[in-house]
Formats: C-alpha cells, sequence, structure tokens
C-alpha cells in the first residue's frame, strides 16, 4: 500500500496566505493539512477556519514530506525553506509578488531552489530561476486566488474609499535598499486622499494600515481632514473589499486583490 503523503503549510506573511485561502476554495476536504503559522497568517486562518490542525515547535516539521511555504523575507521563511532542502522534504515556495526575487531566495550567498513554485505572473520568476540552476522547478500560475476573488465582484459596495498602507519603508531598510522615502511618507497618502476627494464623492474613508505602521501617526494627518473615517479591525482583506467602492493602495498585492473584486482604483 502506498504510503501517504503528509503535507504543511507553513505560513507568515498576509499575501501569501491570500494564496492559500484561494487554493482551499477548490478543495472539498483539506482536513488532512497540518500547519505551521506565524505573524498575519495566523490571525488570518483562525478567523477563517474554526479547527486547524497546527504544530507548535519547528521540529515537528521532520514529520512531513511535502512542506509549502511562504516565500516573504522574514527568518521565518528562510529557516523552513533551508530546512526543508537539507532534509530532502519536497518544497513549494508561494510567490505572490514576483519583486526581489533575489532577496526571497539567497540565503548566505547560497540559491534556495524549491522543487515547485506557485507564482500569480511566470516571467520574471522563471528567467531568475534560469540564469542561476539547471535544477527542474515546477511553475504553477496560481489562477485559483483570481477565481476566489471574484466571488465577492457582485457584492454591494458603498462610496467608501479603502486606503491600504504598506510595509515596504520597513523592508526597504531592512534589506538596505534605497527607496523614495517620500512616497511612502504620511504626508503623501493625506495628499494623495485629499487629491482623491476632490475628484470622487467619498462618503467615509476605510484605513486598513499594515501591522508593522503606527495608526496614531495616520490619526494626527486623518483628523484635519473634514470626512469620517475609520481603522478597519477586519483580519480578512475581502470583508473591506467588499464593502468600499473605491482603492487607495500603497501594496501591489492588494492592488491585484481589488482588481479581481471589480473595486475603482485611484
Amino acid at each position: 500500500m502506498k504510503k501517504k503523503t503528509k503535507i504543511i503549510f507553513c505560513l507568515n506573511d498576509a499575501g501569501s496566505t491570500e494564496v492559500v485561502l484561494s487554493f482551499f476554495n477548490l478543495k472539498k476536504n483539506f482536513s488532512n493539512f497540518f500547519f505551521y503559522l506565524r505573524g498575519p497568517a495566523a490571525k488570518i486562518l483562525d478567523k477563517k477556519f474554526n479547527k486547524l490542525k497546527k504544530i507548535k515547535k519547528f521540529r515537528e516539521l521532520e514529520r512531513f514530506d511535502k512542506i509549502i511555504c511562504s516565500s516573504g523575507w522574514p527568518d521565518f521563511n528562510m529557516k523552513i525553506m533551508n530546512y526543508a532542502k537539507k532534509n530532502k522534504k519536497y518544497l513549494i515556495s508561494i510567490l505572490d509578488e514576483e519583486t526581489y526575487l533575489f532577496k526571497r531566495y539567497y540565503h548566505k550567498g547560497n540559491l534556495i531552489k524549491p522543487d515547485e513554485i506557485w507564482v500569480s505572473s511566470l516571467t520574471k520568476v522563471i528567467n531568475f530561476f534560469k540564469k542561476r540552476s539547471n535544477v527542474k522547478i515546477k511553475f504553477v500560475k496560481n489562477n485559483f486566488i483570481k477565481n476566489y476573488y471574484h466571488q465577492f465582484r457582485k457584492k454591494k459596495k458603498y462610496d467608501y474609499l479603502l486606503i491600504a498602507t504598506s510595509s515596504k519603508v520597513n523592508f526597504y531598510k531592512k534589506l538596505k535598499i534605497k527607496f523614495n522615502k517620500k512616497k511612502y511618507s504620511y504626508h503623501k497618502i493625506v495628499n494623495d486622499i485629499n487629491k482623491t476627494l476632490k475628484k470622487i464623492k467619498i462618503s467615509k474613508l476605510i484605513i486598513r494600515k499594515h501591522p508593522t505602521d503606527k495608526i496614531k501617526n495616520y490619526k494626527v494627518f486623518l483628523n484635519n481632514l473634514n470626512i469620517d473615517f475609520e481603522v478597519s479591525k477586519n483580519i480578512l482583506i475581502e470583508n473591506d473589499l467588499k464593502r468600499c467602492r473605491y482603492v487607495l493602495s500603497y501594496s501591489n498585492s492588494v492592488k491585484k486583490l481589488a482588481k479581481y473584486c471589480g473595486n475603482k482604483l485611484v
């Protein structure tokens, strides 16, 4: 009798977790999957599902044959991908954005080569690995995320503006990448909001901040605007997208989901 493959999802960031939610939408039964969760991923999946089979300790990964891992640059992802390759586990990497691939897949000067990559767009990532490795990698275009978010297109939306902030400033600093700080400053965001309010009739602002942002900094500026606003407490991005007709996003992944949901980007 063939041995059943034991699969675990190791997730940290919100973007990869949104891909996994979409993947589960196609599955009638995912009770056989296990999870090792940290950061925003833990909050999102706990909110979406009542009961998940989880492990709490890193050493428990030895029980699994296949590891499906998020691909951001926190140490969490690097540690797990390194473990999978060193211990000959089948490694699937979830890539929600084709950005900073060098930072995502190089660790201490060594290229990490997953067995399989789930990616929204293929061109950049295929070229990246072709130039650096002869190892055969299976690339899977994750159309399931598009199919999942299409279900929210017909939901009623109010004339609210969703402002989704970005983690770019914190990540750029950590990765020592040069960037234009003014582009992501609080002043810049408020100026963009003001420009939008002059063009479009908005009844309310919904602020969806990145976990690394300090909301008090936004409140200082937003209190000066003559419009009602609230800070979103929704764990799931779809709940914000369903009620807001317009989206001002500094996050590429949120922009993509907004398009799938039929929101108007400003």
